[in-house]
């Protein structure tokens, strides 16, 4: 078999960008201050956008997963980028509608190039239904439900193709505490549309993150066990999951429980754990740590100039890390992982937080969306791109509609689509959207 590409990313750059995009979100909820506080930062998403290798098919037409090799730590530097800027021209044109309006969804794209958008939130409550987005009909088609509603969880693309959706919050319940925390774990296989249960976490939670690490195993970290008192917990715990047997296994704790953070893979195979909120409605900490696979330990690293929650969290080609926004912010800090240390950069044009961000082809990120100022009402049609060249911003073009609480993936051919979302707030709750769009070449007849 192959290397596994996600290895060679490693080794040799990625053979197209990869955006690990952390989601803060904020819905509507009837259970009070201390559940919409989940709503601003607990329903959490990563969409992580990878290149992996395909599966090898034993007898039995059952998926053999790839050995997990111990990973060498990689003294060399990332890879030098070569960046040309983002083409004149580009702009945002609507795609398909999903067929359910949504919002705190996953998306992740799959190996032979369709979106999978899984759970979130509408308005007749958390959500298993499951999407698939084919950019060649611009279309969606309703694939396999997942077992369990879902709001708040993650959603991994697999080295064998299949996606782990695992955790967050069923607030279904019609009794206090109205939203529950989940261990439960599923695997959805693109070649049949089916659902099917793995291993169960440790530990039920919602709003963290999930990593997919270079040897394959995904490490989830951090997170609550439920919105509401008196079972709000937010967490320290972190845990392995291994596509090898089905099953997690207890890590290290973080020095620091978090919700609301980030998680992103650096080009050593380690992961960089950044700010996010303890709970009890504290801006977010500076403080960030890094976990060592092969040690399964956190060390703490340098702490960020202003602590930040909400923020998104995006790897550079250089193997910096651009962390942008948070709740009140338009402050932007990079990281060095070689000097371990911190340096602010352009800030954004206003603050903003449950955006996207999203790394495109020509190095610079995409930032979508969100809202503004420390209540949830602003939402934003605005765009900017940062360019690493410069470490500066620019404007780019508006959405069609205004959204945050949205989910965005770049696509095989470079182009980006978000995703559903909240587009406005009104005195009976908030007004969810089956919109999507498309942030590409502008046709001739626009």
């Amino acid at each position: 078999m192959d290397e596994p590409r996600i290895e060679r990313a490693l080794r040799d750059g990625p053979p197209f960008r990869t955006a690990y995009v952390q989601r803060p979100i904020a819905l509507n909820s009837e259970a009070g201050p201390r559940a919409s506080r989940l709503l601003a930062f607990a329903i959490l998403g990563v969409v992580a956008v990878a290149a992996v290798s395909g599966a090898a098919l034993v007898g039995s037409g059952v998926i053999k997963p790839p050995a997990l090799p111990v990973l060498p730590r990689s003294t060399a530097s990332p890879p030098a980028s070569s960046h040309e800027p983002q083409p004149a021209g580009w702009t945002w044109a609507a795609t398909g509608n999903l067929r359910e309006a949504r919002a705190g969804n996953t998306l992740t794209l799959l190996t032979d190039g369709t979106v999978l958008a899984a759970g979130g939130r509408s308005n007749r409550g958390d959500l298993l239904d499951a999407e698939v987005y084919d950019p060649r009909t611009a279309s969606w088609t309703v694939t396999g439900s997942m077992r369990y509603v879902r709001v708040g969880h993650s959603a991994t693309l697999l080295p064998d193709g299949t996606v782990l959706v695992t955790g967050g919050f069923d607030c279904n319940a019609s009794e206090p505490p109205g939203c529950v925390g989940q261990a439960f774990s599923e695997l959805y296989d693109p070649r049949t549309g089916i659902w099917t249960e793995t291993g169960s976490m440790l530990q039920a939670r919602g709003g963290h993150t999930a990593t997919l690490l270079a040897d394959g195993r995904v490490l989830v970290a951090g997170g609550e066990v439920g919105p509401n008192e008196p079972d709000r917990l937010v967490l320290s715990s972190a845990e392995l999951y291994d596509p090898r047997t089905g099953a997690w296994t207890e890590t290290a704790s973080m020095g620091l429980a978090r919700i609301g953070h980030t998680a992103t893979l650096l080009w050593d195979g380690t992961v960089l754990v950044v700010g996010g909120s303890t709970g009890a409605g504290t801006d977010g900490p500076t403080s960030a740590e890094v976990y060592d696979p092969r040690t399964g330990s956190w060390t703490p690293t340098a702490r960020m100039n202003r602590g930040s929650a909400g923020h998104t969290a995006t790897l550079l080609q250089d193997g910096t890390v651009l962390v942008a926004g948070g709740e009140g912010l338009s402050r932007v800090e990079l990281y060095d992982p070689r000097a371990g240390s911190w340096t602010t950069t352009g800030s954004m044009s206003g603050d903003r937080y449950g955006h996207t961000a999203t790394m495109l082809p020509s190095g610079e990120v995409l930032v979508v969306g969100g809202a503004y100022g420390r209540a949830d009402h602003f939402h934003l049609d605005t765009t900017e791109l940062y360019d690493p060249s410069t470490r500066s911003w620019l404007p780019g073009p508006p959405l069609i509609d205004p959204r945050k609480a949205h989910a965005a993936a770049l696509l095989s051919d470079g182009r980006v689509i978000v995703v559903g979302g909240t587009k406005t707030v009104t005195a009976d709750g908030w007004v969810w959207t089956r919109s999507a769009e498309l942030y590409g070449p502008a046709r001739e007849d626009d």
